[in-house]
């Protein structure tokens, strides 16, 4: 199987303001496709039917490009027969007439315009495992869940397990990290808080799509956040911890 992945942001800035235009967004190794799918307003497979350049005197940077596709399938909030997107100069998504890709977008309410923050290309005459997850997203075989993994800066986990709390819907449930720091807890869909508790003191990064976000510094170190699920999302994190010696 060939399947050509890149991450993208695409059309976020005002005409004019050319200098707000964001840099693309490289999305972890690892993250799973329903996280993908919940973070998009749009997503479909389509055919490239055209590529042009963005006129220049729409406040368009040099190099920016018009992409129209011809949508094959709907996977989520796409009711057109063709969509247009504008891929900007430095996110490197070599677009030719022809090709097929599933696209991921967002709906910039700002621009009037959707932003496509992820593609990945499918070659001809392969099986796409991108599609077969989002098919069985559309038909409702996923779980709706929270999950996420907690990496050192060398992209492993070597320390003690995590635990995790969450909380909503008048229930409780708890998990815990495994060997990789990896964790996942399926749940009914509403809202949640979620607590995680590491048994030492440390520092985090994290992903900014959480929102609500705190922590409390000490032994243990404890993070809290807040998560909003629809039936058939998933939220999914990373989380970059150092030990304080």
């Amino acid at each position: 199987m060939k399947i050509g992945s890149v991450f993208i942001f695409l059309l976020l800035f005002f005409a004019g303001a050319v200098e707000t235009v964001p840099a693309c967004a490289i999305a972890p190794d690892g993250t799973p496709v329903c996280a993908h799918w919940t973070r998009a307003d749009a997503v479909f497979s389509g055919k490239v039917l055209k590529v042009e350049d963005a006129p220049k005197n729409e406040g368009f940077p040099e190099g920016a490009r018009k992409v129209r596709f011809q949508v094959q399938r709907n996977f989520k909030g796409v009711d057109n027969p063709t969509f247009t997107i504008v891929a900007l100069p430095d996110c490197g998504l070599n677009v030719k007439s022809g090709q097929t890709w599933i696209v991921y977008a967002a709906n910039d309410i700002v621009v009037k315009s959707f932003s496509a923050f992820r593609a990945v290309k499918i070659e001809p005459k392969t099986t796409s495992e991108e599609a077969a997850a989002l098919e069985n997203i559309k038909s409702g075989k996923s779980d709706t869940s929270i999950a996420g993994r907690f990496v050192s800066t060398q992209n492993t986990y070597g320390f003690e397990p995590v635990e995790i709390s969450v909380a909503g819907q008048g229930k409780s449930f708890s998990a815990r990290t495994d060997a990789s720091g990896a964790f996942s807890v399926a749940v009914p869909d509403g809202n949640y808080k979620v607590e995680l508790k590491l048994p030492y003191d440390a520092r985090f990064k994290w992903d900014e799509n959480l929102l609500g976000t705190s922590f409390t510094e000490g032994v243990p170190t404890v993070f809290k956040y807040d998560v909003r699920l629809n039936d058939g999302d998933c939220h999914f994190s990373f989380f970059e911890v150092s030990k304080i010696d």
